[in-house]
């Protein structure tokens, strides 16, 4: 029997609404897959893998402010003792480099030979010295550490040769103890800028009866931010 055209139109419009039905879930799965890629392009553009042998870190601020710190004041010797120097300004004096503040300073005043001496008031065996710089401009500097007891002449105990900068420590700790020594005696004989100390401390124990008088090797302690090693004796 033929088919009447009212039967098959309804039959193909079936046929076209299951067909399209089918495709629902393949162009949902279509969009899906689509979307996904446009989020990993995205993600990739905002954070690029690193090439082999690139090193990926935190950014490094190209000045860093170094606040300055006094040593610990315990067991310092020097702290508040008598201080002498060769030249200073009026409101620079020696006893500022010895009163644990190292925002206040013993400046001579002008450009080197300068020095500055301390009086312990008794003899100690000195284990441990931090020098505190006082400078500007940065550069190249010598300084002699001497010391003495109560009687007799200096004797070098240790010297500072490099590199310094304002606020910078230089802590050095012989290997063996600087025995009996009262006067301890800083003096730098060459520096780019004015003669100065922010602060020094000194850390021994009292001189037993025993102790001899002697310089000796010393380990030398130094800021990461110098690269500088200092040469000891």
């Amino acid at each position: 029997m033929p088919t009447s055209i009212g039967s098959r139109s309804r039959s193909e419009l079936a046929v076209t609404r299951e067909s399209s039905a089918s495709d629902v879930p393949r162009s949902r799965a279509a969009l899906a897959a689509v979307l996904a890629l446009t989020l990993l392009q995205a993600c990739n553009l905002r954070a690029p893998s690193a090439a082999a042998g690139d090193v990926v870190g935190p950014s490094i601020p190209s000045e860093v402010n170094i606040p300055l710190t006094a040593p610990d004041p315990s067991g310092n010797l020097a702290l508040h003792k008598p201080a002498t120097a060769s030249a200073s300004m009026p409101d620079q004096p020696p006893t500022a480099a010895v009163d644990g503040d190292p925002e206040t300073a013993w400046s001579a005043g002008t450009h080197p030979t300068q020095w500055i001496e301390i009086d312990l008031g008794a003899t100690y065996d000195l284990d441990r010295l931090i020098l505190t710089v006082a400078q500007t401009p940065a550069g190249n500097t010598v300084h002699q550490v001497f010391g003495r007891g109560d009687e007799g002449n200096y004797r070098l105990l240790h010297e500072f040769r490099g590199d310094t900068s304002d606020g910078q420590l230089l802590d050095v700790a012989p290997m063996a103890a600087w025995d009996a020594v009262r006067y301890l005696k800083i003096e730098t004989s060459e520096s780019p800028s004015w003669v100065a100390w922010r602060e020094i401390a000194v850390f021994g124990r009292a001189a037993g009866p025993s102790s001899v008088s002697r310089s000796g090797d010393a380990m030398v302690a130094m800021p990461l931010r110098t690269g500088l090693a200092w040469m000891g004796r």
